[in-house]
């Protein structure tokens, strides 16, 4: 054995020693990133029939309107992120009705609120 080969093989060896115990680490999936805090609204009709294009506003514990937005044809909408908090849902769509609804988001989860629309 030569000395040059003498002084290699053990630099090998620490180097596949090395890479041998890193491995499991980098073979392992990143843990999951939880979601932010959302909000997800369904307005329905006095029939529970969904209404689309609704005006929805979402009003934060000091009044303020802290989010405004319409329905999709479902009659859905998603306000995300919001910050955890008590929450007023106010939904109103011409000639169909207005209704609102209490609301509490929770940190990392979709809180979900039904608003029904009652003619005025």
């Amino acid at each position: 054995m030569t000395r040059m080969s003498a002084l290699v093989a053990p630099l090998l060896a620490l180097v596949a020693a090395l890479l041998l115990t890193a491995l499991p680490a980098a073979a392992q999936p990143p843990a999951p990133v939880k979601p932010k805090s959302a909000i997800g609204v369904l307005v329905l009709n006095e029939n529970d029939k969904p209404v689309p294009f609704a005006a929805v506003q979402l009003v934060n514990a000091d009044g303020k309107v802290v989010r405004f937005d319409h329905t999709g044809p479902m009659g859905r909408v998603l306000f995300a992120p919001v910050k955890p908090g008590d929450y007023v849902v106010r939904a109103a769509r011409p000639g169909v009705g207005k209704g609102q609804e209490n609301v509490t988001a929770v940190d990392h989860e979709v809180a979900k609120v039904v608003v029904h629309l009652k003619k005025q």
